[in-house]
């Protein structure tokens, strides 16, 4: 019963902290301005964000394998690797 309850306390520790982050906060602020410039409309905040990314210049990072995250291939090929092993 109390290793709960401080996992508990932990956990609400943890959120604490990243509630009150100065980062967290930052983005918030950032994010707040940019919302109260289309009225709070997720219509017209998303369509400002499409079209701001369609005029990008900087490359977007794409994925090789969609389908495989790359952990699970590194997994792989340690796994791999070590069969090889005798």
């Amino acid at each position: 019963m109390a290793t709960l309850a401080l996992k508990s306390v932990l956990r609400m520790s943890f959120w604490v902290k990243v509630m009150n982050d100065p980062i967290v906060a930052e983005v918030r602020s950032f994010r707040d301005e940019h919302a109260k410039q289309f009225n709070y409309d997720l219509d017209a905040i998303c369509s400002d964000l499409i079209s701001r990314q369609e005029r990008r210049d900087h490359p977007l990072v794409s994925r090789k394998n969609k389908n495989k995250p790359a952990a699970a291939t590194h997994t792989a090929n340690a796994l791999s690797a070590r069969a090889d092993r005798p």
